[in-house]
Order: structure tokens, then sequence, then C-alpha cells
């Protein structure tokens, strides 16, 4: 795998919506104090064997959807740029992430289709 800043790894990331700034979408660990919100927190971890596990709505028994896929840095990608994939059966398309910012409290990106 290449690399990405060492903070981002085995955390789980939840999107601090209410902070979004134009095309950037502003992401905190799970230990962070999020204002009560109407709208469930979607989120993800990025592992560093190229697992890409994302958090969305809640399924039946009430627990957040968990759905796993991969990370890679593609050849020729700007530093901090990932390519995530998921399988064709899953719900969410494939995507581009580039890191913005990202240290042990916050991290900042901007994704692409």
């Amino acid at each position: 795998m290449g690399q990405l800043p060492p903070e981002i790894y085995e955390k789980k990331w939840i999107h601090s919506y209410e902070e979004d700034k134009d095309d950037i979408q502003v992401y905190h660990t799970s230990t962070f104090n999020f204002p009560l919100s109407r709208v469930v927190r979607m989120g993800f971890e990025i592992e560093k064997n190229g697992t890409f596990t994302h958090y969305g709505g809640f399924g039946p028994d009430d627990r957040q959807k968990k759905i796993e896929g991969n990370w890679t840095i593609g050849e020729g990608e700007e530093p901090n740029t990932i390519k995530i994939d998921f399988a064709t059966d899953k719900p969410i398309k494939p995507y581009i992430m580039k890191i913005m910012l990202c240290n042990n409290d916050v991290l900042r990106i901007r994704k692409f289709a």
C-alpha cells in the first residue's frame, strides 16, 4: 500500500456535516462530542491492509450498516488521493477521495465520482 498520513488508519471517522464548506467534507474520530442530529452520521475506516469500511444507515436490527470495500493509490494519482471500490452488488459506487488534512482529531476530504 502507498503512504497516507499515519493518523488516518485504524480509526472510525464520522462525518461532521455541520462543518462542511464548499466541496470539503469534515470528519472527526468516533470519540468526538458531536452535536445532536436528526440525520444518520455516515462514517468510514481505512486500514493499512487496503480494507475500507463504510458505515451508513441502520439495518433491521437497529445497528449501523457496514459495507466493506478496498482502497488503493492509483499510479499517477496526486499525493494523498485514493480510489475506493466496492463489490458490484453493493449500493455504493466507487469514488476517489483526496485527503486535504488529517491529524489525530480531524480529517478533511474532497470526494470525486
